[in-house]
Formats: C-alpha cells, sequence, structure tokens
C-alpha cells in the first residue's frame, strides 16, 4: 500500500519552470548515506492523507502549475500508477516524478501509458557496481539503472538527470564518465550536498562546498566537454 509522508503546497524548483506542489511518498529501497530525507526511507512514519492532498490541489487549481511526486522512492510501491492515474485524469495538470531509477519496469509502464510529463532520476554515481553498492548502502544491479536511463532518455517526454556531489565521494572524472555516458548531456545537472540531515550521522562531518567551491567543479566538468 502507498504511503504519503508529506505535502510542500508551492514550491518554486520542484518542477523546472512551473509552480508545483510536491507529494512525498514514504519508503526507499536504497540507504543512501547523504540522503536528505532521511525521515522517508523508512515505510513507517507520519502520513498524510491522499484525500487532504486531493483537497488542496482541487482548491488551488486556478495558480497551480503542476504537481512533483518525490520520496522516499515513489515506484517502490505499484499503487503509485493508480495514483498517477487519477491526478492525470482529475486535474489535468503536469505531473513530474522523481526516481532512483532501480524500478526500470515500472519507468516503462508509466512511460507507456503517458501517466507523468518529466522525469527526473537521480544518478548517484558512475555506473560501476562497487561505487554504486558503496553510495546506495545495497546490493545494486546496475542494469536495471541502465535501462531506466535509456527508457527515459528515448521516452519522448521532458527529463533531467541529477547527481548530489559530495566532497571526498565524487571527483571530477567521476562526474565527466557520467556526462560522457548520457545521451544529451545538457539534460545532466548536479547538485550540491548538504550535511544538515543526512541518514547516516557520519556525514554531518564532511563539508559541503562553498557557492564558490561548487561552481568551479562544474566549470571544471564542463571544460573540454559539451555543455
Amino acid at each position: 500500500m502507498l504511503k504519503l509522508g508529506g505535502l510542500i503546497k508551492h514550491s518554486l524548483k520542484d518542477y523546472p519552470g512551473k509552480i508545483s506542489c510536491v507529494i512525498f511518498t514514504r519508503g526507499c529501497d536504497f540507504r543512501c548515506p547523504f540522503c536528505h530525507n532521511p525521515g522517508l526511507i523508512y515505510s513507517s512514519g507520519e502520513e498524510i492523507s491522499f484525500s487532504d492532498i486531493v483537497d488542496y490541489i482541487d482548491n488551488s487549481k486556478d495558480w497551480l502549475e503542476g504537481i512533483a511526486i518525490t520520496g522516499g522512492e515513489p515506484l517502490l510501491n505499484y499503487d503509485i500508477v493508480d495514483m498517477l492515474s487519477f491526478l492525470k485524469r482529475k486535474f489535468k495538470l503536469p505531473v513530474k516524478v522523481d526516481t532512483n531509477g532501480n524500478h526500470p519496469e515500472m519507468v516503462d509502464y508509466i512511460i507507456k501509458n503517458k501517466l507523468t510529463d518529466f522525469f527526473a532520476m537521480d544518478i548517484k554515481h558512475e555506473l560501476v557496481k562497487e561505487k554504486y553498492d558503496s553510495i546506495t548502502g545495497i546490493n545494486i544491479n546496475i542494469d536495471n539503472l541502465r535501462q531506466s536511463i535509456n527508457l527515459i532518455e528515448n521516452s519522448g517526454i521532458d527529463y533531467v538527470f541529477r547527481t548530489t556531489v559530495i566532497p571526498g565521494v565524487h571527483s571530477v572524472e567521476n562526474i565527466k564518465n557520467i556526462k560522457k555516458s548520457l545521451i544529451r548531456p545538457e539534460k545532466y545537472t548536479l547538485q550540491n550536498f548538504s550535511n544538515k540531515n543526512p541518514f547516516n550521522p557520519a556525514y554531518k562531518e564532511i563539508t559541503p562546498y562553498t557557492d564558490t567551491e561548487f561552481d568551479e567543479f562544474k566549470k571544471t566538468v564542463n571544460r573540454g566537454s559539451a555543455q
């Protein structure tokens, strides 16, 4: 059963170019030590009712431009299909879905049934098993990630791939290799690590890049490559 862990009523950054509300699902199959939503990793915990979310969107549809769904991992539970179908049918608003890419069969189904208008997939590291196992805390099947990337790249819908850059974990070379593997590198973005509320408390000791340092990191990644 799909469990919902929260709602941001309006956001200017979660759905590119749109004022959106953000629905959070509970439960994730990854155990990323740097996760900034650790309270949503497990399925148990405080919940919000879907009917309350529907009522809010219904009362806000005059100015709301989109609906973003994140987690946790939204594609962990097949019930997400019913929720997406309902939201698309009732509100006729663009819907964005975030995913870790570990469920290509769900990505495929959602694309084929036109249940999202925008996919955002996190690419945690280079697609090398040892690196991905380390950063996700699980025994990963790299083929799942490759399939999801391929499906999204060839879906015909809008999308973005993104990596959270952690000092001492990701090198410029790592990021360049990820970027080179993508069909459209301009659809790949980087975000700076935050140590405010990580799943693994040891990550509080990692100092994030300053804005200046992060800008320089991105410039170095782009130097000599397609922008």
